[in-house]
């Protein structure tokens, strides 16, 4: 190539690059000088884009329909993983990573090394705090790289303050990072908000004093029954779903959750809370209260709140997505929003916060509404595959302990036996994968000795090897069709769209109502908060900012 064209194209390319620079600096300048004071995450356990607006002509003005026509909306937000769930979710968005990196593979997993299986916020060295005993052994150290929170926390030498909120301990601490003021979760023993010794020895006098006036109790002696008329059809299937679930067997609207949960409320009664939309309902309380007694967004360091509505999940995983209660949850939840919104704009006024919504993964589809329409279903027997499968290894390779733990949609061996047996582990991954490729249900598996050759894959085997870490995952992935779903654990979802897509709206602060319709993935809410709180990004953030927030 000629020399003077080649020194064109380097002064072209260089002079390309200083003016997209200037053109994202001169764009990020006009908002970045005065970050919001708090912001907010409103995270739902499994909710997918459609479910909201399937009931859009029951909504209020306030609620949805406020963050939808004034806020922006990411018509294309998904997960990039395989093992979609509540852990897997709340983790990648606050790191900003993938669970290959961030390390919450899943809801559990099995310690080869240690011979056992653990949980994803396990912690035996801190004890609970206002709360059972049983409730309060949790922690956030199985994070393996920082979150936006932890950063914010470094920016300002710990002035700003992070906490995370929800029924379920799991989403209450992976939301909030490692070095949050507090994460506090409710305790279904008690009917107490409690935390655990990592972040306080004690619960704080406001807290306290919430939790004496027993809001629970409040809730539990209410009639659950629909605001408004509900179609006949949605009651034929709310009981088809919930006639395998001994708690709300041969039961149907009104639910007197006084006269259900009075049998053992000291005893896990409480747990009622989580099926119903009070469940969200105390959510509400706790985190208004927190944001007032804690005074977030009242100074010159920004804050963080990440609340989590676990009743969501817990009613699909009951009643069904299609259900009488799915659809009066929602309805009932976009009254709660709206409260919520118009109590923090009042507080802190809307420029001086910013909300994103968003869900921890989708939501699997209704086996029983996919039988209905004549679409593939089934469930895949995870004990019963389990146990031909350790016969099937004793037949081929002697009588032995070859199997440690069928958990996560992984396979997990007993390494230590296989290496003094003398066989080949690539091998013995190999056989299995071959074997369980042949049951009913099943799509793919995948053995992670080709996951751990670093080739780059295509389709469901990228999504599983995205959340594939050497360290905790198993040795074989088995990965079912659409609409397959596993017996016994509910608690991890799939790598397919329905799984993987959430809804994501971004409202408040300076955001200028719009639609954004290209692929964003869950990824990059954590750099684009990183970038309108001028800080750095977590450790291993892969995502980009979403730029278009910034216009």
């Amino acid at each position: 190539m000629n020399k003077n064209i080649f020194s064109k194209l380097i002064l072209t390319g260089f002079l390309f690059s200083l003016f997209s620079f200037y053109g994202y600096a001169q764009k990020a300048k006009k908002t970045l000088s005065s970050p919001p004071g708090l912001v907010v995450g409103l995270i739902i356990d499994q909710l997918r884009p459609d479910q909201i607006y399937k009931y859009w002509d029951k909504y209020s003005e306030n609620g949805f329909k406020k963050l939808l026509t004034n806020g922006a909306e990411v018509k294309q937000a998904s997960y990039n993983y395989y093992n979609t769930s509540i852990s897997t979710g709340n983790a990648s968005i606050i790191t900003g990573a993938l669970p290959s990196d961030h390390g919450i593979i899943s809801f559990e997993w099995f310690e080869l090394f240690n011979d056992r299986l653990v949980f994803c916020t396990d912690d035996p060295s801190v004890k609970a705090v206002g709360g059972s005993f049983e409730n309060g052994p949790f922690s956030p150290r199985k994070i393996q790289v920082s979150g936006f929170g932890d950063e914010l926390k470094i920016s300002n030498r710990g002035y700003s303050k992070v906490f995370g909120i929800g029924l379920d301990h799991t989403s209450a601490i992976l939301s909030s990072g490692q070095s949050a003021d507090a994460a506090y979760w409710f305790d279904f023993n008690s009917g107490n908000w409690m935390t655990s010794s990592y972040y306080q020895e004690q619960l704080p006098a406001w807290l306290i004093s919430l939790n004496d006036k027993k809001m629970g109790d409040i809730y539990l002696d209410r009639t659950w029954e629909p605001l408004l008329k509900i179609d006949e059809s949605l009651k034929k299937k709310s009981s088809a779903k919930r006639s395998s679930d001994e708690m709300f067997k041969n039961k149907s609207f009104p639910y007197d959750l006084s006269k259900l949960s009075n049998r053992g409320r000291d005893n896990g009664g409480y747990i009622w809370l989580k099926y119903t939309p009070f469940g969200n309902a105390i959510t509400m309380d706790l985190s208004l209260m927190l944001v007032m007694e804690e005074k977030l967004g009242k100074d010159k360091y920004p804050d963080y709140l990440a609340i989590n509505f676990n009743s969501m999940g817990s009613v699909a995983d009951i009643f069904g997505q299609e259900s009488a209660e799915m659809e009066d949850l929602m309805i009932r939840f976009d009254i709660q929003l709206a409260h919520f919104i118009e109590s923090l704009e009042n507080l802190l006024g809307k420029k001086n916060v910013l909300i994103y919504l968003t869900a921890s993964r989708g939501m699997s589809k209704d086996m029983e509404y996919q039988k209905e329409l004549s679409l593939q279903q089934g469930l895949f027997k995870r004990d019963q595959v389990l146990s031909l499968l350790k016969s099937y290894l004793n037949v081929k390779f002697g009588k032995g302990e070859w199997v440690r733990g069928f958990y996560g949609n992984q396979i997990y061996l007993n390494r230590v036996f296989i290496e003094d047996s003398k066989q080949s582990l690539d091998e013995m991954r190999n056989q299995v994968a071959d074997f369980l490729v042949q049951f009913s249900g099943v799509s793919h598996v995948i053995s992670a000795s080709f996951l751990n050759t670093g080739s780059s894959m295509r389709g469901l085997a990228a999504l599983v090897q995205n959340g594939y870490s050497q360290k905790r995952s198993g040795d074989v992935f088995v990965v079912l069709k659409p609409g397959w779903q596993m017996d016994s654990d509910n608690r991890n979802g799939t790598g397919y769209s329905f799984d993987r897509n959430v809804p994501l709206i971004w409202y408040g602060w300076r955001i200028n109502p719009s639609v954004i319709y290209r692929k964003v993935g869950m990824v990059d809410i954590a750099p684009t908060i990183s970038i309108l709180l001028n800080i750095s990004f977590p450790d291993a953030s892969s995502g980009d900012p979403i730029m278009e927030l910034f216009d």
